[in-house]
């Protein structure tokens, strides 16, 4: 990934996306992280992946996140996103989330498939969409 990333996505920690601990539950990151994927599908020039008459979409195969600093209600965040590598039919995400003064939230590493959206069938990428790793 080129330092730093693209900027995918921007948002905060709603008070009913926390756990009664005050911090934001586990599935609002992968919410995010989604998110997160779309805006970096767009990058990647697949705009529309995720519209429902799309003829590829972006399935994710496996994905790792790390939790490094915890996010509380009303904390600002965003995230930025790249490419690690690409393979004949899948690639390799990462995002890293920030909270608003910089400090990591989280980082994801994302496995995803260049697929079919009816049948998920993997299928090749063609010339233009994934950029060089």
């Amino acid at each position: 990934m080129t330092t730093g990333g693209v900027e995918v996505w921007r948002g905060s920690v709603a008070a009913w996306e926390c756990d009664h601990m005050g911090h934001m539950n586990v599935g609002f990151y992968v919410a995010k992280a989604s998110e997160g994927l779309v805006g970096l599908a767009a990058e990647l020039g697949m705009p529309h992946a995720f519209a429902p008459d799309a003829s590829a979409t972006l399935i994710v195969r496996d994905q790792h996140i790390r939790f490094l600093k915890e996010a509380r209600p009303g904390a600002a965040l965003h995230m930025t996103g790249g490419v690690v590598e690409v393979d004949e039919d899948t690639a390799r995400l990462a995002f890293l989330m920030h909270h608003g003064d910089g400090a990591f939230a989280a980082s994801f590493q994302t496995l995803v498939a260049h697929a079919t959206p009816r049948d998920g069938r993997a299928f090749p990428w063609p010339e233009r969409d994934p950029p060089p790793a």
